[in-house]
């Protein structure tokens, strides 16, 4: 089996966009890659067949909203913070839309992505994973979204380490705690020293 892949990216090499083919089948696999406006990449798009056409150049326009390039300022303005804009289900996007004669590919309801939310700390660590559609949006669950990965990260107590490791206990302070709570609300804690060993689950 065999294929070409080209990966577009900016001047920064910043991926933007992944172009698969695959000569025996003459088709290629489409993902798009849109930065927030602190330039991260934080959508990526679930990759989309498109019949008949081989690798030439980066498809511009190929993720629009109302037939407008789809960027930064349509899901990540404090105003759609939580309603991105959908993307249209038109050309290659109506694969995952309720055009698709084959009822095996469900609908992502206008949002066949993925978005990761990182921290405006400094350390840009991921905060919140969404999945594909619109109830593992990013969102509130109240409303029928929401059901997203969510990380917290803290520095444990003395008292924590202590009821878990006894005197051999490090110091609090050389151990991050990192919380994570899957799409069920179930929630799982870590402890992971500076170098990045799990010493605790």
């Amino acid at each position: 089996k065999i294929s070409e892949q080209v990966t577009y990216a900016t001047t920064l090499n910043q991926v933007k966009q992944t172009q698969r083919y695959f000569p025996s089948k003459d088709y290629k696999i489409v993902s798009q890659t849109v930065l927030d406006n602190s330039g991260r990449p934080t959508l990526t798009t679930l990759p989309v067949p498109v019949d008949g056409e081989k690798i030439n150049k980066y498809k511009n326009s190929f993720v629009t909203t109302n037939a407008e390039l789809y960027r930064a300022k349509h899901f990540d303005q404090e105003s759609n913070y939580k309603q991105p804009a959908v993307i249209d289900a038109t050309g290659a996007f109506s694969y995952y839309s309720g055009a698709n004669a084959d009822k095996r590919i469900p609908s992502a309801e206008g949002y066949p992505y993925t978005r990761v939310i990182f921290s405006n700390d400094g350390t840009d660590r991921v905060v919140e994973q969404s999945g594909v559609g619109k109830t593992h949006m990013i969102g509130d669950q109240s409303s029928g979204q929401g059901r997203t990965v969510r990380t917290l990260y803290d520095t444990p107590t003395a008292e924590e380490l202590i009821a878990l490791f006894g005197d051999e206990a490090p110091n609090h302070q050389d151990v991050a705690k990192v919380i994570t709570i899957d799409p069920n609300n179930t929630s799982s804690v870590a402890f992971i020293t500076k170098e990045g060993q799990t010493i605790a689950t």
